[in-house]
């Protein structure tokens, strides 16, 4: 009971008032008083009724009213003044004295009225006995009056006239409640409620009448007159408590002590207040309940129900609330219960760790305390009762009040002793919002606690940086030191972010301090190399601009230096960091670090730059002439992934796969059977159905099975570059080739130079791998159908004197390749294709390139180089099926294989080029799908082309009589013929006539099937006519 709602300053002394002339008459003692502005109004015992001007105490002054009695008026002498009312609306005093209610002027206490107020006949005395009045003398009276209450919400009707009040009175002799409206001159009756019991008291709100009978309360309407009985009366009180709450709320004394809100419904919203069975008298000022008693006075909240206040004061029998004020009277004296200010109630209550009720009285204070004040006041205590939630361990209750009240997130940080920076200006807020000094403390040693003290603080930063707003971060204003606020707090909550963090080993660690910051690098320093986040601190000197230490720190974890395992892929990241890097210098200085730990990760240092961005190709390729492997990744990235067209770049990947195949190879070792061991090797390795590189070798386990995989790995990167690419150096990769027994290797490097039965020869000869003959004819071949067949007299007409391939000795001319059946065909060069654009059409001199193919000179000194026409894939198919029947050196032909290969492929052959090829002995039976499926190819072909020429026939002759029927169609244009389209004279020689008769000019027609005029389409066939003028 702490909190000091009220304060008690006295008014009227015992020596203000009149005491009666005669000694031996018993003293006056005060019966009622009122207050209406400065003016408090005070009625005896003995009938005087006195007006005192009041005069507020000063700020400095004693806790004292001054008052000055003005004026007195003696109103009779048989009895006392029993109630008084003020009225400033009509500027009339209510004195209900010996049963009569009577007007006084509220200045001079004279009867007011004017000689010609109206009769009272229409209230006319309300019949047995009671009446009113209005005597020029007067003024409005009622008359047989016992208790009478003022309407402070008067019905519509009287509620519209500004100079009118209602008053209900309780007529004695009738024991009804009478309405009236009462106005400065004359008084109306507007009800007459009627009630089940003689009514003691009562008091009115808007259209209900609250009546306190000798047994029960009740409610009645005064415009239906309906009565809702409420709750019985104590049988032990004398004295009936009526008082007005609110809006159609009231206050009652209920059986059992209890202090009861009841709404005009006959319902309640708020719990009864306890108070003491002997209280005589209440009032309600929001939010407490006042209730007198022999012993004092008793203040209870009503938002707890709790006694908030006790005031001793002995005597009192009168407690009024008048204008927002309670004036309380013993007999001869007379105090004003003034409130005190509900912001310093709350200071108190705040002050006195009494959070809670603090927070409860806010509640209420929506319609009392201005905006701003209320604001703080709540934000104030929000932030208190969240600190006492978090010492209980209740988190979520805790962060929900910090939140609602803007707390500084670094108030919960100083709990943290060296979180915040050295150098931060923090202080705590002061009055202090809570008294415990740090979480160690109030651990009292128990590490949970302190894990959940610390595991909360992080959630709090963390969301403080997600929403400053709603933790307390400061305006831009400069404080009194001319710092910024604001950006001092950011700094102190990163700080203590990245401190944290990096003691829980939180995943916001590395979200904050790879972007952008403003923690103080050596306060977070120490703390990061503690607790081993070498990765993050180097996250944390990047985003700082120490982009080299960062670097060197990254390094150390990579060599195994530090201790750091939270990214196993940190190499990779590394690298990717070098190519975002703004300091191109850090590029080469890491590099060869990142190459030599890991080539194929390292190398990405370069293949990831966008290809305008990073250093020139031929500076990173001389870079790299040091690592194989990253060379050889970089140029993959050139030819494959950026499609660089640079013969050097070509050549040089193609030199590289080939060295790797030749390093592979190089360890074997010669077998028993002379041969060596590359050769023996190598000849195990044949094409599979699908046409992949396997191993025929049997019997290597371990490290020569690993190497195995690796050969053939590299083999076929070999060929998949010299079957693709179309810019390497043939003749300078079968140098290198040397002896080496890679024939398909070598196949595809003889195709690439045109000598194609060369190529053909080792495919079926050397490497013995016939499936992928087949797919070379069909890779280098041209699918479409040639003009004219070839005669097989070609092979025959050519001497073998040419060093051209004849069949009958088996041999070829290695250089000229396939010219026995005019494929003697010059490749696509492998020379230097710099840009794109030379591949425009210039005159020069043609000379022989570096590799065999063609170059022409342009006059301005530029090259183009001309990718001649492929042979057809007949022309390869009966080469190589050739080459299958007459292999060189005596050996046995490959019949099998051919027969297979003709009725396999028979589509790809001209007939009878290969019948011609066959050996005379051959047996027709073993081409017999090659024979049947070339007759009815050669059927399809030629009635084909006969249905062909028939359409094409007929086509001819309808457009020779649709031209004849044109030509008899005569139209005669004139000098006044205009175009019906853009409305011109048709003066120029040519015209477009349409087959409906439209005549327009050429450029009004925007197609020759559709009519400008009608938009009639026509058929394209024939065509429309375009004459000309004779």
């Amino acid at each position: 009971m702490a909190v000091r709602a009220f304060e008690l300053i006295s008014a009227v002394e015992r020596g203000q008032l009149i005491s009666p002339a005669n000694t031996s008459s018993p003293p006056a003692t005060i019966s009622c008083l009122d207050a209406c502005g400065p003016n408090l109004y005070v009625g005896t015992t003995t009938g005087w009724l006195s007006r005192f001007s009041l005069t507020e105490p000063g700020a400095h002054s004693e806790a004292q009213l001054r008052t000055l009695r003005n004026c007195e008026r003696r109103l009779s002498s048989k009895d006392g003044v029993r109630c008084i009312r003020a009225t400033s609306a009509i500027s009339r005093l209510l004195v209900l004295c010996e049963g009569c209610l009577t007007t006084l002027d509220i200045e001079t206490l004279e009867p007011g009225g004017s000689s010609s107020s109206s009769s009272s006949s229409s209230g006319g005395g309300g019949g047995g006995g009671s009446g009113t009045s209005a005597s020029g003398s007067s003024g409005p009276r009622v008359r047989g009056v016992a208790a009478f209450c003022v309407n402070e919400r008067p019905i519509a009707a009287v509620g519209e006239d500004p100079f009118c009040v209602e008053i209900c009175t309780v007529n004695i002799k009738r024991r009804t409640i009478q309405v009236y409206a009462l106005w400065s001159d004359r008084v109306q009756l507007l009800h007459d409620l009627s009630s089940p019991e003689t009514p003691v008291a009562l008091v009115a709100d808007g259209p209900y009448v609250c009546v306190a009978t000798s047994s029960r309360y009740l409610v009645i309407h005064a415009g239906t007159g309906h009565c809702q009985p409420l709750f019985p009366c104590d049988p032990n009180r004398s004295d009936a408590i009526v008082r007005r709450a609110g809006v159609e709320e009231f206050l009652l004394a209920g059986p059992g002590g209890l202090g009861m809100l009841v709404t005009a419904a006959g319902t309640s919203h708020r719990a009864p207040v306890p108070w003491s069975e002997t209280v005589f008298a209440a009032a309600f000022l929001d939010p407490y309940v006042i209730a007198l008693d022999r012993s004092g006075v008793n203040v209870h909240s009503v938002l707890d129900q709790a006694l908030k206040q006790t005031l001793r004061f002995t005597g009192g029998n009168l407690l009024e609330a008048c204008e927002g004020r309670l004036w309380l009277a013993s007999s001869r004296e007379v105090y004003a219960l003034v409130p005190r200010p509900l912001d310093k109630q709350v200071w108190d209550l705040l002050l006195a760790w009494r959070t809670e009720e603090a927070m409860q009285l806010l509640d209420g204070a929506g319609t009392i305390l201005p905006r701003e004040k209320l604001q703080s006041l709540s934000r104030r205590a929000q932030q208190q009762r969240g600190f006492e939630y978090l010492l209980k361990l209740q988190f979520d209750e805790a962060k929900q009040m910090f939140c609602s009240g803007c707390t500084d997130v670094r108030e919960v940080a100083s709990l943290y002793p060296h979180l915040l920076p050295a150098a931060s200006h923090f202080v705590r807020m002061h009055p202090p919002l809570h008294d415990t000094a740090d979480f160690v403390s109030i651990s009292a040693g128990q590490l949970q606690n302190l894990f959940s003290y610390k595991r909360f603080l992080l959630d709090c930063l963390r969301d403080a940086r997600r929403e400053p707003s709603t933790w307390g971060r400061p305006s831009t204003e400069a404080d009194s030191n001319g710092r910024d606020q604001c950006d001092g707090w950011q700094v102190d909550v990163d700080t203590a972010l990245v401190k944290l963090a990096a003691e829980f080993g939180d995943d916001c660690l590395f979200d904050l301090v790879a972007e952008d910051n403003v923690c103080i690098l050596e306060d977070c320093t120490p703390w990061l190399e503690k607790h081993g986040r070498f990765y993050a601190l180097g996250l944390l000197y990047k985003c700082h601009g120490q982009e080299e230490v960062a670097f060197q720190l990254w390094r150390r974890i990579v060599d195994g230096e530090l201790k750091d395992t939270t990214r196993t892929d940190l190499l990779e990241y590394l690298v990717d960091m070098l190519g975002s890097c703004t300091q191109r210098h850090l590029l080469w200085d890491h590099a060869a670090w990142a190459i030599h730990t890991k080539p194929e990760v390292g190398v990405r240092v370069f293949t990831q730059l966008p290809p305008g961005d990073g250093p020139p190709a031929e500076e990173v390729v001389s870079f790299l002439q040091d690592y194989p492997s990253a060379l050889r990744y970089y140029l993959e990235h050139l030819v494959w992934s950026r499609g660089l067209q640079l013969e050097k770049f070509h050549t040089h990947l193609a030199l590289l796969y080939l060295d790797e195949v030749l390093a592979l190879l190089h360890p074997r070792v010669p077998g028993k059977n002379g041969h060596n061991g590359t050769a023996a090797s190598v000849d195990g390795l044949k094409e599979d159905a699908d046409g992949g590189v396997h191993s025929s070798l049997d019997g290597y386990t371990g490290r020569e099975s690993e190497n195995e995989e690796a050969l053939l790995a590299a083999r076929s990167r070999l060929q998949w570059l010299l079957q693709e690419s179309k810019l390497y150096r043939a003749h300078l990769l079968l140098g290198r080739l040397g002896n080496a027994q890679l024939h398909i290797e070598r196949a595809a490097l003889h195709g690439r130079l045109g000598q194609h039965v060369e190529a053909l020869s080792l495919l079926v000869h050397a490497a013995g791998c016939m499936h992928e003959a087949r797919k070379y004819c069909l890779r280098y071949g041209d699918a479409s159908e040639p003009v004219e067949n070839v005669e097989d007299e070609h092979l025959s007409q050519r001497s073998s004197s040419d060093g051209c391939y004849c069949p009958e000795n088996g041999h070829g001319n290695q250089e000229n390749g396939f010219t026995c059946i005019k494929l003697d065909r010059e490749t696509w060069s492998e020379g230097e294709v710099e840009d794109k654009e030379a591949t425009r059409s210039k005159r020069g001199t043609w000379d022989e390139g570096a590799c065999g193919s063609a170059k022409q000179a342009g006059s301005d000194g530029g090259v183009l180089i001309v990718e001649p026409q492929r042979p057809t894939r007949r022309e390869l198919f009966t080469a190589l099926l050739r080459i299958m029947l007459h292999p060189p050196d005596g050996r046995p032909p490959l019949e099998l294989e051919a027969s297979k290969l003709l009725n396999t492929d028979g589509s790809e052959f001209e007939a009878i080029s290969a019948l011609k090829a066959l050996p005379e002995g051959w047996s027709l039976g073993l081409v017999v799908p090659f024979v049947t499926g070339s007759l009815r190819r050669a059927l399809h072909t030629r009635r084909s082309a006969e249905v062909a020429r028939g359409l094409l026939l007929t086509r001819k002759n309808a457009a020779r009589a649709a031209k004849t029927e044109l030509s008899h169609i005569s139209i005669r244009l004139s000098e006044d013929s205009t175009c019906p389209v853009c409305q011109m004279p048709l003066s120029e020689p040519a015209f477009m006539w349409f087959p409906n008769g439209t005549v327009v000019h050429p450029a009004c027609a925007r197609s020759h099937f559709a009519c400008p005029v009608t938009g009639r389409i026509f058929s394209p066939e024939p065509p429309v006519q375009q004459h000309h003028k004779s």
